[in-house]
């Protein structure tokens, strides 16, 4: 057997070792690791509240905070908020909600995506299931809605839940209260809408209304995204990633112009951004068109058109500002100057990679390596992967006895170094995501680039080795690898440091808040007290004010009646005396005697009268 053969035998053991190894590490064997479980938080505004498993109290969520399965989300009165899972899913989360992560997880081609909520409204945009097997489900206590790539709202008020579908086709699981133990599906296509009680039967289908307002902004370029007056963020962002946020929104691109559509707006501020293009064609231009349409029920479009101009990096932003007057019609207003520059930025579409999803993209984006090589200073050439140097006021060294790196250069696994010789930390890919490779066998670097080689570039590199060469294989370090698990548990512990004086910030606030709640209510409690002595004095004053009066009117009315009874008596003493004296009067003067009667005379010239008759 010639030496020959040995090396290909032994290169070929050695490769399928390290292949072994890679597609073990990948889970490609069977029981692989989860990819990317982990799930983005990003805070709107107002308070919102996260919760690291069940068993722990809420504590004030960070923007920007990783989140995984176990852990919970509660928004305020005034609060929003948007998850971003991992495999591009979005969900918007309104005021006063309680959402619970219960599972997110990718394994073997299939991804698992569950949570339950117990209150509030949801928006969800839902990146389109690589397989059958795929989950994506959101439970309530009245139902359980199933989907496919899709998006939809949950709004869970107490018993009632109802789910509005604005793409695609959301199942509805309803409890058979029939059968127990079984459950009934209602599909719910795109445009209807679904309410459901609890222990009741299914619910049928209705066509949603139409919303009370839409606002319809047409940019005439990519790469916009029109921030609502309530912050929420829709568009597309500056890698080409689809973002909807506001509930019940569409966003779609034609010819080179974004169309978003966000129905039931409130009154305020509408900001448009538009980033720089990657490509500049013939038809780009400093000046972008922008117009908003304002659609009521039974009012006129008003139909407001602007243009933002792009600064010096190539960016512009604009913005209107839409408010109903005392007659209920909306009136609107092109913003300028100061307005403009305090308009709210993009939240929640600014998260490169695997972090924002396009709902037309399955794959699963790749994260990226954000180390980049340092710019060698005082030569005007920047070693950065696919930069050239196009300063030409700066001599350029001699290179004839030098040897330039055009990008960083593998040191160990998880490090770099750059052209200053200091290594620098680099994120590890998940474990089922091998590395990239240019069409030709090369590396790419974090930007997706193929790193020119240095022994190409450089004439006095050695020559290839024979045909039949086996290469050397590096194989880790494992002193390196114990350096990135010392850092790693140094960064852990410097976490846990970190978790531990926020808790002890937020039980100090807490124990503050619960001592002046203390004062207040003694304060209270001791007002309280004083108010219901001086009640106490006013309602006795009043009482013995009334007795007095009491007692002055019983007098009044005792003498009324005494005054009346002696009148009285004086009055039949008067009676007595008057008819005393008239009884006296009597006495002494006797009564007076009667007259005689006179004769009857007969006066001359009546014959016959007076005289008697025979």
């Amino acid at each position: 057997m010639n030496v020959r053969r040995v090396r290909l035998i032994v290169g070929a053991l050695v490769v399928g070792f390290v292949l072994a190894l890679g597609l073990g590490s990948a889970g490609l064997f069977g029981g692989g690791r989860a990819l990317g479980a982990d799930t983005t938080l990003t805070i709107i505004s107002g308070d919102v509240s996260v919760r690291h498993g069940a068993g722990a109290n809420f504590i004030s969520g960070v923007d920007g905070e990783v989140l995984k399965a176990g852990d919970a989300i509660k928004t305020a009165d005034d609060a929003r908020a948007v998850l971003t899972y991992f495999e591009g899913s979005t969900v918007t989360i309104e005021p006063g909600t309680v959402l619970s992560i219960d599972e997110a997880r990718a394994a073997q081609g299939s991804r698992t995506i569950r949570m339950t909520q117990d209150v509030g409204r949801t928006w969800h945009v839902v990146s389109k299931l690589l397989s059958g097997n795929s989950k994506y489900e959101v439970r309530t206590p009245a139902s359980t809605a199933s989907v496919r790539g899709t998006s939809f709202e949950v709004a869970n008020q107490g018993p009632i839940t109802t789910l509005s579908t604005s793409e695609g086709t959301v199942v509805s699981q309803v409890a058979d209260p029939v059968q127990p133990g079984k459950t009934v599906e209602v599909e719910v296509p795109a445009g209807n809408q679904q309410t459901q009680e609890v222990n009741a039967p299914p619910a049928p289908t209705k066509q949603a209304p139409p919303p009370e307002r839409k606002v319809t902004v047409i940019v005439e370029a990519t790469n916009s995204v029109v921030v609502d007056p309530l912050g929420r963020s829709n568009g597309v962002t500056k890698d080409g990633k689809i973002v909807i946020q506001t509930p019940g929104a569409k966003v779609r691109v034609e010819n080179g112009t974004v169309v978003i559509e966000m129905p039931d707006l409130p009154d305020g501020k509408i900001a448009t951004r538009v980033d720089k293009e990657k490509e500049t064609t013939a038809t780009s231009s400093d000046d972008v068109k922008v117009t908003t349409t304002i659609a009521e029920k039974g009012k006129s479009d008003v139909v407001v058109a602007d243009v933002a101009k792009r600064d010096q990096d190539k960016k512009a932003t604009t913005g209107i500002e839409i408010k109903k007057d005392d007659s209920g019609s909306t009136k609107s207003r092109t913003l300028a100057g100061d307005e403009v520059k305090v308009l709210p930025s993009t939240k929640g579409a600014d998260i490169t990679g695997s972090l924002t999803g396009n709902r037309d993209n399955g794959k699963t984006a790749e994260p990226q390596s954000t180390d980049k090589a340092k710019e060698t200073t005082g030569t005007g050439t920047n070693t950065s992967p696919g930069t050239q140097n196009n300063d030409q006021s700066v001599p350029k060294k001699d290179t004839t006895d030098q040897k330039v790196d055009t990008g960083p250069k593998k040191d160990a696994p998880g490090q770099t170094v750059d052209t200053s010789g200091e290594k620098k930390s680099t994120p590890d890919l998940p474990a089922n995501i091998p590395d990239r490779k240019s069409p030709s066998g090369q590396t790419g670097d974090a930007n997706g680039q193929n790193s020119s080689d240095p022994k190409k570039d450089d004439p006095r590199a050695p020559a290839s080795p024979p045909t039949g060469f086996i290469p050397q294989i590096q194989l880790p370090n494992p002193l390196d690898q114990q350096q990135r698990d010392q850092q790693l548990k140094e960064q852990q512990q410097k976490a846990e440091q970190q978790l531990r004086e926020q808790q002890q910030r937020e039980q100090q606030q807490k124990d503050a808040e619960k001592a002046a709640a203390e004062k207040a209510a003694a304060e209270k409690a001791a007002a309280q007290r004083a108010a219901a002595e001086k009640a106490a004095a006013e309602r006795a004053a009043a009482e013995k004010a009334a007795a007095e009066k009491a007692a002055a009117d019983r007098a009044a009315a005792e003498k009324a009646a005494a005054d009346r009874a002696a009148a009285e008596r004086a009055a039949e003493l008067l009676k007595e005396q008057q008819k005393a004296a008239e009884e006296l009067r009597h006495k002494k003067s006797p009564p007076p005697e009667p007259s005689p009667t006179p004769a009857k005379q007969v006066l001359p010239g009546n014959p016959g009268q007076g005289q008697n008759r025979p």
